[in-house]
Formats: C-alpha cells, sequence, structure tokens
C-alpha cells in the first residue's frame, strides 16, 4: 500500500471514531434526563424574649409627721413691695411650706437686690430674686458699686429656678407726652425741665436698679432730677400706675410681668398708654452690667395688654427663689417638694407660676443648687 493511501485511511477512520463519539453522546443524552431544581419552603417559628430595661422608679422621701429638732422652728421669707405680685406669691409659698412642714414663715416686704443682700449676709433664710442678679453677684465689684459693701455669695443658694419665668421692663409716659423714647427723658432732664419719674418697686428692687442704670447711661443720677425741681419716686407697681392716670408722673419705669392686675386696670383705664423702647445706648449699657444671661433682649408680643400694639423691644429676666446655704439639706429638700406637690394651688393665686420640671433645677452665673434641692430634683426624676 502507498504512502498516500495510508494516509487517507488514516483519514477515514479518525473520521468514524469522531462520528462514533458523536453519535454516543447524543444517544446518552437522550438516555440521561437533565437535572431539575426542587425549591422546598418550610415555616419555621422562632420565638424572641426581649427584657426591656425598666425606667427607674423616682424613689422621693416623704416628709416627717413633726419637724426634726434640728429644723428652725419659724423662717423669713422676703418678698416685694407691698401689695405687689411678689408679696402675694411669697404668702402663698408660705402657707405651703407651713401646712406641709409645719414651720412656721414670716413674710417680709423686700427688692430683689436687698433681698439677695439679705441672704448673703445670712439675715433670712428664703427670698424671691431675679436670675439677672446671679452673675452679678459673682462679681464683689459689681455689688459694691450699687450697695456700698461687699458680700461674700458662698451663702446663696437656688431653691428654685424660673418660678415666674417671663419678668419684663416697662418704661412708659402719658399718651400726651411730648416724650417718645428713653433718650428724649434724658435731653429733658439735661435742658433742666422737672420731670416727675416714678419707679414701681422698692429701693433694691430690679425697678429702681434698671431705672438709675438707664439713666447712668446718659450721664444722669436721680439728684440730677431732683436738682431741677424733678422727682424720682420709689413706690409700687399700683402706685405708679394710679399717678399716671391721674397725670401725677410724668415717666414710670417698671418690671412686670404678663398679666399683673396694675396692668390689666391700666390697659382699661388708659389703653393708649406710649411706651419708650428699650434700645440702643440704654439697652446696651444694661446688658455690659448684667453680664451672664440672666438679663436678655426681648420683644412683647402685640396685644399682650392693649396698650402694647406693636411689638415692644425691651428686656427680660426670671423669678427664683433662693435660700440661705446654711439651711438644713433635708429641710430645704421638703421645702422643694412642698412647692411641687403644690402647684397648682400656688398657680391658681399666681397664674404666671411655674415649676417646670425642665427648668426648675437649672442654676445661672455660678451660683448653685442648695444641696437639699438637688438631692428632691433627682429623686423626683427632674435631673441626673
Amino acid at each position: 500500500m502507498g504512502s498516500k493511501q495510508h494516509s487517507a485511511f488514516i483519514g477515514v477512520l479518525v473520521v468514524l471514531i469522531i462520528v462514533a463519539g458523536v453519535g454516543g453522546y447524543f444517544a446518552g443524552s437522550s438516555a440521561v434526563p437533565p437535572p431539575k431544581t426542587v425549591t422546598s419552603t418550610s415555616l419555621v417559628t422562632v420565638t424572641v424574649t426581649v427584657t426591656p430595661t425598666p425606667t427607674p422608679t423616682p424613689t422621693v422621701t416623704p416628709p416627717p409627721l413633726t419637724p426634726p429638732a434640728h429644723w428652725p422652728k419659724s423662717v423669713v421669707f422676703r418678698g416685694g413691695a407691698v401689695g405687689s405680685a411678689w408679696t402675694v406669691f411669697a404668702s402663698v409659698v408660705a402657707s405651703v411650706i407651713e401646712k406641709e412642714l409645719k414651720v412656721s414663715v414670716r413674710v417680709e416686704p423686700g427688692g430683689s437686690l436687698a433681698n439677695t443682700m439679705a441672704i448673703a449676709k445670712g439675715e433670712v433664710e428664703l427670698a424671691l430674686s431675679q436670675t439677672a442678679w446671679m452673675p452679678v453677684f459673682m462679681d464683689p465689684e459689681k455689688v459694691k458699686s450699687l450697695t456700698g459693701e461687699a458680700v461674700n455669695a458662698s451663702k446663696i443658694k437656688i431653691l428654685a429656678n424660673a418660678v415666674l419665668p417671663f419678668y419684663f421692663e416697662l418704661v412708659y409716659t402719658r399718651p400726651d407726652s411730648p416724650i417718645n423714647s428713653i433718650e428724649d427723658v434724658a435731653r429733658m432732664i439735661k435742658e433742666g425741665k422737672p420731670l416727675r419719674i416714678g419707679v414701681g418697686g422698692a429701693a433694691g428692687s430690679l425697678d429702681d436698679i434698671i431705672a438709675r442704670l438707664i439713666l447712668e447711661a446718659y450721664g444722669i443720677k436721680p439728684t440730677d432730677i431732683i436738682r431741677v425741681g424733678g422727682t424720682f419716686t420709689l413706690s409700687s407697681e399700683s402706685d405708679v400706675v394710679s399717678k399716671i392716670q391721674e397725670g401725677k408722673l410724668d415717666v414710670v419705669f417698671e418690671t412686670t410681668m404678663p398679666g399683673a392686675a396694675a396692668y390689666r386696670e391700666l390697659e382699661i383705664r388708659m389703653p393708649n398708654v406710649k411706651l419708650l423702647p428699650i434700645v440702643g445706648k440704654e439697652r446696651d449699657y444694661l446688658l455690659n452690667f448684667f453680664s451672664g444671661g440672666g438679663l436678655y433682649t426681648c420683644s412683647l408680643p402685640k396685644d399682650l395688654f392693649k396698650f402694647v400694639v406693636t411689638e415692644y423691644p425691651t428686656l427680660c429676666t426670671s423669678t427664683i427663689i433662693i435660700v440661705n446655704a446654711d439651711l438644713p439639706e433635708d429641710l430645704v429638700y421638703y421645702i422643694a417638694m412642698a412647692i411641687d406637690r403644690n402647684a397648682g394651688y400656688i398657680k391658681s393665686s399666681i397664674a404666671a407660676f411655674e415649676f417646670n420640671p425642665a427648668e426648675v433645677w437649672k442654676t445661672l452665673g455660678g451660683i448653685e443648687l442648695h444641696p437639699g434641692a438637688a438631692k428632691y430634683y433627682k429623686d423626683a426624676g427632674y435631673m441626673k
């Protein structure tokens, strides 16, 4: 067999083998079915037990049935001017303390600066003050500039903050007055015009000090007013309201609150009384003195009283209850409790009263809570 015939034979053999293999593959494929995927669904129930972390229940210690021997048998509570909302408020709180704790409370008239001084000097046990004073009392020189004496602020402790949360300054004149601004007041005094100025608070009240500082911003002292035949009279809220209506005052400086009875009367009897905004030089002077946030800019909303015919720019503060640091911790604890538990009764007498768990324990200007008050607010769950 030649070489060409041999090669041809091999080629035919290879083709036969390939064809046989392919045929076998297809034959095998028809004999073995392709694999199938089977999906099986089963329901499995899993029980998960969650144990929640319980919220701690406040644990407030109930007051003793009789006053312990280490408690004072009586305390003095300084309020505000006679007939003022502060005096009413202090009297209501005093009645709560007497009823709940069987401790006698004598309410005395006062003013916020004088009250804070009295606490610092250990002359009284409780007093009303304002947040505006807390940073001031951490600066002995500022206190000395107002009172002529330096005091140690370590005796001053906070019992309850923002119990009357919205106190504001009003400066106003009669509707027919040519005065349209505080700057006009200063100019007229310097020109020698005898203005009759009334202040709706006693000596040492915030009303008194703010009035003096506003005038001081323009280089004027009360003696300058008196020297040219004018008057600078410290009295009460109800008194200045009556006298402005009677034409016996030209300008009034007042620190008051929403709903004040005297101003409800004024909005009826003189609804067009003219407000003098606290802006510019006098505002900046006051904020510089009362630094630390205790006195702050605010605006009275239109129609807060009928004579507030547009937003009135002024300054605001809050009323606080302060106590002497030497009062027993447990007594202060139970005073805080008594006020808290009788908040509804107190508010029925003073509508502006609040005992806000989110605010009542807050401090300002470096003056701390009394330890007894702090313990009550922690036990009640108000503060951590």
